[in-house]
């Protein structure tokens, strides 16, 4: 998943950076650079972000392909 799929779930869930960055247990910034490709997501990060929009593995594999 790249930073533009995770802005963009993000936007398609109605939640904000902050609201995203602090259920997650990171900071907005570190969500911003995620988001803008700045940063790769580790994926204990990317386990969270997954259960919090409620995607399944088949869920990323669309964003991924």
């Amino acid at each position: 998943m790249t930073g533009r799929d995770l802005k963009y779930i993000r936007f398609r869930n109605s939640m904000t950076q902050e609201y995203v960055a602090s259920v997650v247990g990171i900071s907005r910034f570190t969500l911003s650079s995620y988001e803008s490709g700045r940063t790769g997501i580790p994926i204990t990060v990317s386990f969270k972000l997954n259960k919090l929009y409620n995607l399944d593995a088949d869920d990323v594999e669309k964003y991924m392909g």
